[in-house]
């Protein structure tokens, strides 16, 4: 995994928040289907969202936070403790909405840059659903793609899960069509006979998959490395 000369500079988020997102300087606005929040460019780049309130150690997600305060203390084990307190707040929302009228809200985030169709301002506006969508999609659509592919050297990503998804197949041609083309997985090949008319798989789909999963033990060593 080569980091390509293009690179965003992640900036270091501040351990003064503890157990929250950081969200400093965010922009919220009601609607219908939740709140809205709109985080900084440099808050979705930011290496860590949460933190812990007792030694500072910075995590990606919040289940992994509620996991990490275990070793603190007993306090930090109660069901309470581990519970994910945006479910807990869509229970206690849709407890309450019958008896007292109100509207169940949730979180949504908005994509900071301008004139994208997930930011609120554009006329079809599409929320994310989360913290981790947001951040995903602005590296994705917004940032340099700062990671390529070592077996390709073709194929770039700015995110680094896509590449390692990515890396599971690449150069692995095992789906074949009638006509000579090949490809790297099963729904490319569907997809590809759906376009062309009187298309068909070289072999059939059963038997290639049987044949690509014979082939797992002449796998070369760059493959072995990456599954362990």
């Amino acid at each position: 995994m080569t980091p390509v000369a293009a690179a965003v500079a992640m900036p270091s988020s501040s351990h003064s928040k503890p157990m929250t997102t950081a969200v400093a300087g965010m922009a919220k606005e009601e609607v219908a289907a939740g709140t809205i929040i709109q985080l900084e460019a440099a808050e979705l780049l930011a290496k860590y969202t949460h933190y812990c309130q007792v030694c500072g150690k910075g995590f990606k997600r919040d289940a992994n936070l509620r996991m990490h305060m275990r070793a603190h203390g007993d306090e930090y084990k109660s069901s309470a403790a581990l519970a994910n307190p945006a479910k807990a707040a869509v229970v206690r929302n849709a407890t309450a909405a019958p008896s007292s009228g109100a509207a169940t809200t949730r979180s949504l985030y908005s994509c900071p840059h301008e004139g994208c169709r997930w930011n609120r301002k554009h006329a079809k506006f599409q929320p994310l659903k989360s913290v981790i969508c947001a951040k995903n999609h602005y590296k994705r659509s917004h940032c340099p793609k700062m990671y390529v592919c070592n077996r390709c050297n073709r194929k770039h990503f700015s995110v680094l899960s896509d590449l390692r998804t990515h890396e599971k197949h690449c150069g692995d041609h095992r789906w074949l069509c009638s006509c000579g083309t090949s490809f790297s997985r099963k729904d490319k090949l569907i997809g590809h006979l759906a376009l062309f008319s009187g298309h068909q798989p070289a072999v059939p789909l059963d038997r290639q998959a049987n044949g690509g999963d014979r082939r797992s033990s002449s796998m070369s060593p760059w493959t072995t490395q990456l599954g362990t």
